[in-house]
């Protein structure tokens, strides 16, 4: 039977948390506490059917907007036309003279929050990737530094009988030394 590295589930799971359910959540409560805050003098029920419209066109606008900003490739072009589809057919579809009134102030409300939450969404994604290419950029310049300066001397210092210091990448800052006999 083989064995579960539940470590790496774990770490997979607090990634999958912190980068991913949290920020939406996040993003979602105060993109609707401002909606909740900016229909202050109506009545409650119309405040609860609001939220209620509103809040899948909000995640999906976090989650979207996540997506866009997080990706390396160019999804601007592809995941535009679609949006601006969806938001053009429902408000045309909702907002025809046959709509009940309720549908006619919940439907601007509901595409509002999707393109505040899409915003969002994109500019948390945006500084995720810029991290993770941050990292990668400092990860190849430890590798180059440490196959054109490290290697070379540690192989000279073998060459010449000494033994192999310690790498300097193990103490940072500090400069490798040969011991001489």
């Amino acid at each position: 039977m083989p064995s579960i590295n539940w470590s790496l589930y774990l770490g997979h799971f607090q990634t999958a948390l912190l980068y991913g359910l949290v920020p939406i959540a996040v993003m979602v409560v105060l993109l609707h506490g401002l909606l909740w805050a900016s229909t202050f003098r109506r009545t409650d029920e119309h405040r609860a059917i609001l939220q209620f419209h509103c809040l899948p066109f909000t995640a999906l606008g976090v989650l979207t907007g996540m997506f866009t900003g997080a990706s390396r490739t160019a999804v601007v072009g592809v995941i535009v036309p679609p949006v601006l589809t969806f938001i053009s057919g429902l408000a045309a579809y909702v907002l025809g003279k046959d709509a009940k009134p309720i549908w006619r102030r919940i439907v601007p409300l509901a595409i509002a929050m999707m393109t505040f939450g899409t915003m969002f969404g994109a500019a948390f994604g945006a500084s995720m990737r810029q991290a993770n290419e941050e990292r990668d950029r400092q990860l190849e310049r430890e590798k180059l530094r440490y196959e054109k300066v490290e290697l070379p001397f540690m192989q000279k210092a073998v060459e010449k009988g000494g033994s192999t210091p310690a790498p300097a990448s193990a103490n940072p800052g500090a400069v490798p030394s040969v011991s001489i006999k």
